[in-house]
């Protein structure tokens, strides 16, 4: 299980590609797609570089308007399903 005090990166053999302001996603690992909405995006695009969960919380709860512990909530579900698909590497 991932925390927020946890760093994140996006795996390196995953292929993404943008669709409609979506990203769908392909493992190069295990040949699955995965279809990302708004938000499971949004988190994805910040993977890029290395970054903590509470980072990612506040980046998220600085552009959207949502009650804090609903933000962290959800990104912590978004990047632990990420994690459990092996879309994601913990550093």
């Amino acid at each position: 299980m991932i925390n927020q005090n946890d760093i994140i990166v996006q795996k390196k053999n995953i292929v993404s590609s943008s669709l409609d302001g979506e990203i769908v996603l392909m493992s190069l690992d295990n040949s699955s797609y995965y279809g990302l909405n708004y938000t499971a995006s949004k988190i994805w695009s910040i993977l890029e570089n290395p970054k903590k969960i509470e980072e990612i919380v506040k980046i998220l709860f600085s552009e959207y308007n949502v009650d804090y512990s609903l933000c962290e909530k959800e990104t912590l579900q978004i990047v632990n399903d990420f994690y459990k698909n092996s879309l994601i590497d913990l550093i």
